[in-house]
C-alpha cells in the first residue's frame, strides 16, 4: 500500500499567465550625426504604454511590448518589442528592438531598466531609463546614427 502511494503521480499545477502594465512619462537627450560632428538636444516628451507577459512558472522572464507617441514639436508613434528579465521582484531589464513608425521611420535597438517602487500588493511607482541606437530609417540626418537616452518615471500594476 505505502508503494502505490508513493508511486501515485502529484496533480500537476497548470502554469498561469502573468502581466504587467505600465503608463509612463519619458525625456531626455537624443543625439545623431549631422555630418559636422554629433549634435545633441534634449529628446521630445512622450507619452509611454507597455505590457509585459509571462508565465509563473518562468516568473523572471517575460516578453515586452511597449508602445509610445512623441508628444513634442511632431507627433511621433513608435514601439519596442523585447525580452524582459527581473533580476529582484523591483527590478527588470528589457532587451529589444525599437521603431518610430510614423510619420517618418527609425529603427534600432534598445536596452532599459525598471525600478519599481512598491505603493501595495499590485501596483507600484516605476523609474526606468533606457539607452537606443538607431540605425536605419528615414528620419536620421545624412547617413548618420540617432541616439536616444531618456529617463522616465510612471505607474505600474499587475493584472
Amino acid at each position: 500500500m505505502v508503494l502505490v502511494v508513493v508511486c501515485l503521480p502529484a496533480t500537476a499545477r497548470a502554469q498561469s499567465w502573468v502581466s504587467d502594465v505600465q503608463l509612463g512619462l519619458a525625456s531626455g537627450i537624443e543625439g545623431a550625426d549631422t555630418g559636422h560632428g554629433v549634435a545633441w538636444q534634449r529628446a521630445r516628451l512622450r507619452l509611454i504604454v507597455g505590457l509585459d507577459l509571462g508565465n509563473d512558472e518562468t516568473g523572471s522572464e517575460a516578453y515586452g511590448v511597449r508602445s509610445f507617441v512623441e508628444l513634442e514639436r511632431s507627433l511621433s508613434v513608435g514601439a519596442e518589442v523585447g525580452y524582459v528579465r527581473w533580476v529582484i521582484p523591483e527590478l527588470s531589464l528589457f532587451f529589444g528592438g525599437v521603431a518610430v513608425l510614423a510619420p517618418r521611420t527609425l529603427f534600432g535597438g534598445t536596452v532599459a531598466a525598471n525600478y519599481v517602487f512598491p505603493l501595495g500588493k499590485r501596483l507600484g511607482l516605476a523609474v526606468f531609463s533606457s539607452f537606443s541606437v538607431l540605425p536605419l530609417g528615414s528620419d536620421r540626418p545624412g547617413s548618420g546614427v540617432v541616439v536616444w537616452g531618456l529617463l522616465g518615471v510612471g505607474i505600474r500594476g499587475r493584472l
